[in-house]
């Protein structure tokens, strides 16, 4: 993968990264929006009402007229005819549920004495960050909790009476549901192919390495970049991918590539 782009345009991205960008999320909600026409999204309160730039997920999105209405969680009352629905985010849960439930299942001392604020929580293969109490024995009050307004906004779409899809979008494990990893370009086929110039520079570059290995044995990233005049920094990114291509039949070391005994290679 190579998107060709400078140090200083990585740098200004890196400078302006916010915990809370939801960039990514416009991305991958847009490529969903692309699929289904008019699909009603529940989110978070924060993006629904008076949202503030970082998270105004409707105006960075390029599908916006494709978004058939937004509603903050639990969307309690909402029943859609829509073919499709997008749940975004992890809801908070209510406090006065926490301790209600705290009281029935432990009594007065079971009620939290941690403070009532944002934490991060790892389980497995998902790290969640929402608010909550730090005390042990609530925890599994709070996972239920959390999985149930979830489920709950995913029942509004009445999955058992509409022929739909649901795409859930959140950082939280939802207890008995089960799942598989994989990348959103993967997904969605979001990925960039290698640049036309750039595949041709390097196989350009392989045909010489592998021409110079075959009749001397070893060669460097200076003599291939001399022979075809090529910049010694983009080189070393080609001859990085060639070593990771050809790691079989040769041993590197620092910017010399040798041949293994009896090995052959072809450009």
């Amino acid at each position: 993968m190579d998107y060709d782009v400078s140090r200083n345009f990585i740098a200004k991205q890196v400078a302006s990264h916010r915990k809370t960008n939801p960039c990514w999320l416009a991305q991958v909600i847009d490529q969903i929006l692309k699929k289904y026409d008019k699909t009603p999204i529940i989110t978070f309160k924060k993006a629904i009402r008076d949202p503030s730039p970082e998270f105004d997920l409707v105006k960075l999105l390029k599908s916006r007229d494709r978004v058939g209405g937004l509603f903050n969680f639990p969307c309690r009352g909402h029943t859609f005819s829509d073919k499709s629905l997008i749940v975004l985010g992890t809801p908070y849960k209510d406090e006065a549920t926490i301790w209600e439930l705290a009281s029935a299942i432990y009594g007065f001392e079971g009620l939290p004495k941690s403070k009532y604020e944002r934490r991060d929580r790892v389980e497995e293969c998902f790290v969640a960050g929402n608010m909550g109490y730090e005390d042990q024995h609530l925890r599994s009050i709070q996972e239920f909790l959390v999985s149930a307004e979830i489920s709950q906004a995913i029942g509004r779409l009445r999955p058992l009476q509409n022929d739909c899809v649901v795409y859930v979008i959140t950082n939280c494990e939802i207890k008995d549901w089960t799942f598989q990893q994989f990348t959103a370009s993967e997904l969605f086929e979001m990925r960039r192919s290698l640049r036309r110039d750039c595949a041709d520079a390097y196989e350009r570059y392989s045909q010489v390495a592998c021409r110079k290995l075959q009749d001397c044995g070893s060669t460097s990233n200076a003599e291939i970049c001399k022979e075809l005049n090529f910049n010694m920094r983009r080189g070393r990114e080609h001859l990085a991918r060639f070593k990771n291509y050809h790691k079989q039949k040769i041993d590197c070391k620092g910017h010399t590539v040798r041949l293994k005994d009896g090995a052959t290679i072809k450009g």
